[in-house]
């Protein structure tokens, strides 16, 4: 029996154990299949995907019961009997059921796990929230390919538009836009059957100094530093206040390893180059305090007795 879009697609998504998937990605399906069956064993001709051939295949699988639309994102499609249930299980360690990240994955797919979300995947705090939280360039892709397609295939593309639904399942979704200049520390995990783009835990450490309110608040993010920064990569943690060429961020990080018992290198020029100033403060967002910390040139406007007590057990 001769290929078609619809069985190309179809034997696309089996193979890849994918239960998502947006009407780019079975274009590109089609794409590859182009180029390795024969045109005589293939019901269409040519070299490419025709986009409204690969639509109107859609549409048939979509009425043949093959696929169902996803509710919340358009262009969006789960393959057979995929699609999301009421007591679809937990997967994922960020508290995300395997249809949640998948669709959200799908939806964006320069977008990775970040903040509150990407401390709960990786372990890092035992607080648990409701909204989710993905960073997502702030303009182009941040050299970002989709997962599962390689960056020849992503330059080809010409129709691959990105999503940022305010919810998804009921739940709150978050978008954080990063700069390409900022946009390192994140790398793909995998949770289930499927890989999931995650800001990876030095990266989301330091993030939590930066912006605690996404976080779940200062009290989770210095827990987290103080159960879990001593035992990671310290170089990468100093790397990365670094790349994100804030002083006050160094200070920050600084500050909190140094209460920690964590001493560097690059320490010593941190403190040197720091300056009082108004607006130096461990949070942003509270008051300035007169609790200050002249190493550090720091005002200490938060709970940081959090990092003298005894860690939480795993």
């Amino acid at each position: 029996m001769k290929a078609t879009y619809s069985s190309t697609i179809q034997g696309a998504l089996r193979a890849e154990k994918r239960r998502v998937f947006a009407v780019w990605r079975a274009q590109l399906y089609v794409q590859r299949a182009s180029e390795l069956i024969p045109e005589q064993d293939r019901r269409w001709s040519g070299s490419g995907a025709r986009f409204p051939e690969v639509i109107r295949a859609l549409n048939r699988m979509e009425k043949d019961g093959v696929v169902i639309k996803d509710a919340d994102v358009p262009g969006l499609y789960h393959y057979e009997d995929s699609a999301p249930s009421p007591d679809d299980k937990l997967v994922a360690p960020a508290g995300l059921s395997s249809s949640e990240y998948e669709v959200l994955m799908e939806a964006h797919p320069f977008a990775a796990l970040s903040h509150f979300s990407a401390l709960m995947f990786h372990g890092l705090t035992n607080e648990f929230s409701n909204a989710i939280h993905l960073v997502i360039p702030a303009t182009g892709r941040a050299d970002q390919v989709p997962i599962g397609v390689e960056r020849e295939e992503s330059d080809m593309l010409p129709y691959m538009p990105t999503h940022t639904p305010s919810t998804i399942r009921g739940r709150r979704v978050v978008w954080h836009r990063r700069r390409r200049k900022a946009w390192f520390g994140v790398a793909t995990y995998r949770s289930g059957e499927s890989p999931l783009r995650v800001v990876n835990p030095q990266r989301s450490l330091v993030d939590g100094l930066a912006n605690p309110e996404s976080c779940g608040g200062i009290v989770v993010v210095l827990r987290s530093w103080r159960d879990f920064a001593r035992h990671m990569d310290v170089d990468t943690l100093i790397e990365y206040a670094d790349m994100l060429d804030s002083m006050l961020q160094r200070q920050r990080v600084g500050y909190v390893l140094s209460e920690l018992g964590v001493d560097h290198p690059k320490f010593e020029k941190w403190k040197s180059n720091a300056k009082r100033g108004g607006s130096n403060r461990l949070v942003a967002a509270e008051p300035f305090s007169s609790v200050f910390s002249e190493e550090w040139k720091i005002s200490l406007n938060g709970p940081v007795e959090i990092l003298h007590e005894t860690p939480d057990e795993p």
